[in-house]
């Protein structure tokens, strides 16, 4: 039973479905900033300079989210789980630019959020992985105290 509450992944494998449940909450996070930060450029409170620049952060900030999603509740491989949902969010990021504008961009603007996507999703599956484990050392804690 692939659904119920508990399903489990052996140890040393990545959980997909995880993953893939995380890219998909990181993708709607990052439409509702996206609309945000063309607001705020709509409304000059931004400048269209710094737009580029605050959007790299949204994904750095978006995906070290998803890679904690998908890390936190796994009990091995913090970093591989994080790193495929930033590949999963990466993917479902350029289809969905692909959708929209009817181009394939390969240019260095694509690397580069490739590689802020693929740091902040891996960061934040060691961040999961370790607050699991540091919640796991404290129950154990109180039990034999």
């Amino acid at each position: 039973m692939p659904f119920s509450k508990n399903y489990s992944v052996p140890v040393g494998m990545v959980d997909t479905r995880r993953a893939i449940i995380s890219a998909i909450v990181a993708f709607v996070l990052t439409v509702i900033f996206y609309l945000v930060l063309a607001f705020l450029t709509w409304i000059y409170i931004i400048p269209e300079g710094g737009a580029r620049t605050l959007s790299l952060i949204v994904n750095l900030l978006v995906s070290l989210f998803a890679g904690f999603l998908t890390a936190k509740n796994v009990t091995s491989g913090g970093i591989v789980n994080g790193l495929s949902s930033g590949i999963i969010y990466f993917l479902i990021m350029y289809v969905a630019t692909v959708i929209l504008t009817f181009k394939f961009p390969f240019n260095k603007s694509l690397f580069l959020s490739l590689l802020t996507i693929v740091i902040g999703s891996s960061i934040g599956g060691i961040i999961g992985i370790n607050v699991r484990a540091n919640r796991r050392r404290r129950h154990t804690y109180r039990r034999y105290r």
